[in-house]
């Protein structure tokens, strides 16, 4: 019984979503990874690197099959997917991928890392939520999407950037990198004497 009441007391600040605000909240899902679909698509036509370009269109498809496995599980819980349209956030996140992409490859990723951290971070919100278990096996499994992109996004920055650094195990290693910066800062190592 002191266990039970645990879980209940650790559950008070969980969200719980059923019926029409779960519909809701995996309709704004959908809205989120359509304007993703959008900023990738500007993003991808700036790429003149091809492993970035065949990433991002990778991430593109992954989006559009979120917003199907979201309007199978709306479909399931009895609800309405809605008609996916352009709205002001899908807006400034295109404007903004369009204008950082212009500088080539490295400022399509990095307005692309912009937009996958906010994408990670409504996942995350709804990873949060209790709702039914379609639901919660659709947003586990896009979460998960969403956490990969937006490692390998940063991995193609630290390496068109130069600050990734690749030990003699293979394994790479981050510099800190002020993002700021459009050039890496090139540290010349003083040989000893």
């Amino acid at each position: 019984m002191a266990r039970a009441m645990q879980l209940l007391q650790g559950m008070q600040d969980v969200e719980i979503l059923h019926g029409s605000p779960l519909v809701h909240k995996l309709n704004a899902l959908i809205q989120l990874d359509f304007d993703a679909i959008v900023s990738y698509e500007h993003a991808i036509e700036h790429c003149d690197d091809r492993q970035v370009a065949h990433d991002l269109e990778a991430f593109r498809i992954d989006h559009q099959r979120h917003i199907y496995d979201l309007a199978r599980a709306i479909r399931a819980l009895d609800g309405t997917p809605i008609d996916v349209h352009r709205d002001l956030k899908g807006v400034v996140a295109e404007s903004i991928t369009t204008l950082r992409s212009r500088s080539g490859t490295l400022g399509a990723l990095r307005a692309m890392r912009t937009n996958e951290r906010f994408t990670n971070y409504t996942y995350r919100r709804a990873w949060n939520t209790a709702v039914a278990p379609i639901a919660r096996v659709v947003i586990d499994q896009n979460y998960a999407d969403e956490q990969r992109h937006l490692s390998v996004i940063q991995s193609h920055i630290e390496r068109m950037s130069g600050t990734a650094v690749v030990t003699t195990t293979g394994i790479p290693l981050s510099i800190p990198f002020d993002e700021r910066d459009t050039l890496p800062v090139r540290r010349e190592l003083t040989k000893i004497r």
